[in-house]
């Protein structure tokens, strides 16, 4: 629970400052990259040792965590991380890279370690684009202003990643099935595994044999803002905790 909090406490700061880089103008630095930097000073005043970003796997010759530590129980902790663009968050290459974080995540598990990815960034397009509920409004890479009351939300959606990631803190779990076939998942699944198969046996002198199955939880699900200014837009973020 210790580590749950501070996560949550993570996730206020990096939307705290994705909020006010949009307000003050400077939306146009918000990227993937541009996360680590808040993400990092913040988890630098706690009492974690060894922080380190692009921290690389153990198990996956030259692949990388986005982030790294260890934390006052001495256990373990790796994070990924990604940022919702508008237009490219539900193309098939960053479905690819989402899942493929999650596979690295889930390799790691052991020794009681510690894997959760966190996702963020303006709030359409992370509703949009991401949790997948069909909203009408002017659609935007990066926050930017917009009119009062232009955002108008009509339906969740069963799509893509409503599969892997619970948006429903009553219902936290999802559980990922892991095998081959024609399907969009199965597709991206093979392609993980012609990636990464190689990478596992350099580093381990072992095949990669696969469980059927992962999940992830939600942790943390930041809430919509509903009565928006005409200012900038708000940011949204979420985090799941990886397990098998």
């Amino acid at each position: 629970m210790e580590r749950e909090i501070s996560l949550i406490q993570l996730a206020n700061t990096i939307q705290w400052w994705l909020s006010y880089t949009s307000a003050v103008g400077r939306s146009y630095v918000l990227t993937e990259s541009a996360i680590k930097f808040p993400l990092a000073e913040y988890l630098e005043r706690t009492e974690l040792k060894e922080l380190t970003l692009e921290y690389l796997h153990p198990k996956l010759s030259n692949r990388n965590f986005d982030l790294h530590f260890i934390d006052s129980k001495k256990k373990n902790t790796a994070i990924e991380f990604k940022y919702v663009r508008n237009g490219y968050t539900r193309t098939t290459a960053e479905k690819q890279r989402i899942f493929n974080d999650l596979m690295r995540l889930s390799l790691y598990l052991e020794n009681d370690n510690k894997c959760y990815f966190l996702i963020c960034g303006a709030q359409n397009d992370f509703s949009t684009d991401f949790k997948n509920l069909e909203i009408k409004t002017v659609k935007s890479q990066y926050i930017q202003p917009r009119k009062i009351n232009q955002t108008k939300i009509n339906k969740t959606i069963e799509t893509f990643y409503t599969k892997w990631f619970s948006f429903d803190m009553k219902k936290p779990v999802k559980v990922i099935e892991l095998k081959l076939d024609q399907t969009e998942f199965g597709k991206i699944y093979s392609s993980f595994l012609e990636e990464y198969e190689l990478a596992y046996e350099k580093a381990t002198d072992e095949k990669l044999n696969l469980p059927k199955t992962i999940e992830t939880k939600l942790i943390y699900l930041s809430q919509q803002i509903k009565h928006e200014t005409d200012i900038f837009q708000p940011a949204n973020i979420g985090i799941w905790e990886v397990t098998k």
